[in-house]
């Protein structure tokens, strides 16, 4: 037994002698604006990450994500996510890196005007490639969402607007709604990681 556990704690203070940490994410925004309506939409998100490197094609990691759609009309919604993912890294060419992600995504919406929340849980395995600019420094791309399954449900409370302007608040009638696709290149992401 004690040589077990021996061969264990050698095991985990080599992986981690062996392991290499970075952080880094992505950050970006967008506005359009209608000019018959003289209405505005706006986005932003923002999604640190923290990743582990578990040897020269493994790695764990983490993605926090936050992200807002605003209207002039004050309508918006914030979602907030939360996306556990195993990378594997099936090609390195000099300072080139092709990988693929593994996402465990587990997200939560609530428009503020009215009251309404939405929540999701769901898979995507998600290409992207990988460049390094210095020993500590790489970009990143992810090459859309990929291949993913996702399942929606709402909670809380939903608001209806009235004519004189207010709205009237009621429980959320319970919908589920199962959504499946595969989106290569339909929107390209950059993120910057910094290596330790």
């Amino acid at each position: 037994m004690k040589r077990i556990i021996l061969t264990l704690v050698t095991f985990a203070l080599v992986a981690t002698i062996n392991a290499q940490v970075s952080i880094g994410g992505e950050i970006g925004f967008g506005t359009a604006h209608t000019h018959q309506t003289g209405s505005s939409d706006n986005s932003f998100f923002i999604k640190p990450e923290v990743e582990y490197e578990l040897n020269d094609k493994f790695s764990l990691g983490l993605t926090l994500a936050y992200e807002y759609e605003g209207k002039t009309d004050e309508e918006h919604t914030n979602v907030w996510s939360i996306q556990p993912f195993l990378r594997y890294t099936f090609l390195e060419i000099g300072s080139f890196t092709a990988f693929v992600d593994g996402i465990l995504n587990f997200s939560t919406a609530h428009t503020h005007q009215y009251k309404k929340n939405t929540n999701s849980a769901g898979v995507l395995i998600r290409p992207g490639i990988g460049y390094r600019l210095t020993k500590h420094i790489s970009l990143d791309a992810h090459l859309g969402d990929g291949l993913y399954y996702s399942h929606v449900w709402n909670a809380g409370f939903e608001g209806d607007l009235n004519v004189d302007g207010t709205i009237s608040h009621k429980p959320q009638e319970k919908k589920n709604t199962n959504k499946f696709g595969f989106k290569l290149l339909s929107e390209i992401c950059f993120g910057i990681a910094y290596d330790f």
